[in-house]
């Protein structure tokens, strides 16, 4: 069923380094219009970011399970990254 914002969803990896804790990102963008003189509508300008989602174990055999809240974004497809060390 589609995320919403605000929903709480479990993500999980396996494969990572044990007793480890690693930090979970959101893939977005920033940006919007871009407006030259307060009238003249040049486009629109994004740059790629990320946001923090927060910190969580991995345990002993590798696995991470983690819970987090949809945050408030553009729409589309977006990337949760896992960052350990």
């Amino acid at each position: 069923q589609p995320a919403i914002v605000g929903a709480t969803v479990l993500a999980s990896a396996v494969g990572l380094t044990a007793g480890k804790t690693v930090e979970l990102s959101w893939g977005t963008v920033t940006g919007g219009w871009v407006i030259e003189n307060y009238y003249f509508f040049r486009g629109k300008k994004y740059s790629e970011t990320t946001t923090a989602l927060g910190r969580f174990p991995v345990d002993a055999s590798g696995r991470l399970s983690a819970r987090f809240i949809i945050p408030e974004d553009y729409g589309g497809v977006h990337e949760v990254i896992a960052l350990d060390d």
